[in-house]
């Protein structure tokens, strides 16, 4: 999670990376290594010897011999090693080293003696073993794994818009779209096979999201119709990606298909943002999808990749032009507090033109204060040229925070300042935009989360917005989303 980079941090941020980091001779934390496909789900950890109280999983890394992962607990996050003898992704797994970094203000900043230690038992891992008879190495056995996942929201509209003019939409909004009714955004299912080397994974989705993602030619920021964009098949079709790393070449990732777009803080679905809507950034300064390939290499493991992509073009399946869009980007990681990307995309997007190019850059950073409060920003300017000979350009910023107070609650504020002079991304004449939305988040249960929204939309325009007697420079709603995944 699709959180501006350019805008300036305060000091108080990079000071905490100077926090005193605690390693100590025998490992408390205890993890448990359920299979082989090194997501969070395949992991099952406790920090009883920490005498603490995990909170989540927050980071993986996995190669053939060696887990890394941090650990978030109410007092201390736990950065942990786990390694296997026996060389290769075997079935006994240790915890090899543990670095301990105190929450920032926390009153446990003393070394535990070693006596205060219990070590854990070994982790083990539960793969099939070989077959009889077969004294090659052992591998990663193929895998088949099923998600699901539902979104609904209810949404009220303090315009409160007429349903006979406008179908009780929100406007300037992308998937939220509908006010003062319960809406089915998302019903999605997600099939995944993972091999040694090869990965496909294929989203089936349903509902108003799916809907939403078709409807190029009507909601495409350029405005107008996009030639061949969708049909009735391929929008069920969430993403559809083939993905090769060579084992040989590690370093190297290739896929290929359906997938979200490489562009923006956000990601399409709500439960992999900090907030429940998405960013006018998101919904009209950039693409959503693509269907092309991608091509990416690890400079420095773990710290700066590199990715470089060739699409149809915005969000169809057939190219409008049948000239490439290509896309850029750059990803560094110097520590697991800090991420900066920058992204590129650019091609001709206008239907039967190859002249007439899209350019879209944007930043993003996102920067862990403490183990329960993050900060990100994004930054975007795009521009687009036109026969007329004048560029249309359209740029904006946000920022946004969470803070996890307890394992089931965390709240989000986020500002957001839009600027479209020509009204090209937005429509009608120029203007600017600002929004505020404030996000509270609460896990009723394990999958089970319920999203409270409040958000202002703010236009320099006095008629933007549509109200039962005429219209409004505000918009003022909220929300109430519920998110289950299985």
């Amino acid at each position: 999670m699709k959180t501006t980079r350019y805008l300036a941090f305060s000091v108080l941020p990079f000071l905490t990376l100077l926090l005193p980091y605690q390693a100590f001779g025998a490992p408390c934390v205890s993890v448990e290594v359920l299979n082989d496909l090194c997501v969070g789900t395949s992991f099952k950890a406790d920090l009883d010897g920490c005498e603490d109280e995990l909170i989540a999983i927050q980071r993986i890394r996995c190669t053939s011999d060696q887990v890394q992962m941090t650990l978030r607990g109410k007092i201390s996050d736990y950065r942990v090693v786990l390694k296997n003898g026996a060389g290769a992704w075997g079935t006994t797994w240790k915890v090899d080293s543990e670095i301990e970094v105190p929450h920032r203000r926390s009153e446990k900043s003393m070394q535990k003696t070693q006596h205060e230690r219990t070590p854990p038992p070994p982790a083990t891992l539960l793969v099939p073993q070989p077959e009889p008879g077969n004294t090659g190495e052992p591998k990663v056995s193929s895998a088949i794994t099923f998600q699901g996942y539902v979104d609904a929201y209810a949404e009220i509209n303090f315009n409160r818009p007429s349903p006979a003019s406008t179908g009780a939409q929100n406007n300037l909004r992308y998937y939220d779209n509908y006010a003062n009714q319960i809406s089915l955004q998302l019903a999605e299912l997600t099939i995944k096979h993972i091999r040694k080397e090869t990965a496909f994974v294929l989203d089936l989705d349903f509902g108003n999201f799916a809907e939403l993602n078709t409807q190029t030619g009507a909601l495409t920021p350029s405005g107008g119709p996009v030639f061949g964009a969708s049909n009735e098949v391929t929008k069920h079709i969430g993403q559809a990606i083939f993905t090769y790393t060579p084992s040989k070449a590690p370093r190297w990732i290739f896929e290929i298909g359906k997938m979200p777009t490489h562009v923006g803080l956000e990601l399409m679905k709500a439960k992999d943002n900090w907030n429940y809507t998405r960013s006018t950034l998101f919904g009209f300064g950039g693409p959503f999808w693509h269907t092309g390939a991608h091509v990416g290499y690890s400079l420095v493991p773990n710290q700066l990749n590199i990715g470089t992509y060739l699409y149809n073009g915005w969000g169809t399946t057939i190219d409008a032009n049948f000239t490439p869009t290509y896309g850029l980007q750059l990803k560094w990681t110097p520590n697991e507090r800090l991420t900066w990307i920058y992204n590129a995309i650019s091609g001709p997007e206008q239907p039967l033109n190859t002249q007439l190019w899209k350019t879209v850059h944007e930043s993003n950073i996102s920067f862990t204060i403490t183990p329960t409060l993050s900060f990100a920003s994004d930054f975007l300017y795009g521009k687009e040229q036109q026969a007329s000979g004048t560029d249309m350009i359209w740029f904006g910023a946000q920022v946004g925070l969470k803070w996890q107070t307890s394992p089931t609650y965390y709240v989000s504020p986020r500002i957001e300042f839009y600027r479209d002079p020509s009204g090209y991304t937005l429509g009608g004449t120029g203007q600017n935009l600002t929004t505020y939305t404030l996000t509270q988040s609460y896990l009723v249960s394990e999958g089970f989360e319920f999203r409270l929204e409040g958000r202002l939309d703010q236009s320099t325009l006095d008629t933007r917005f549509i109200t039962r007697d005429g219209t409004s420079a505000t918009q003022p709603t909220v929300l109430l989303g519920v998110l289950y995944t299985i």
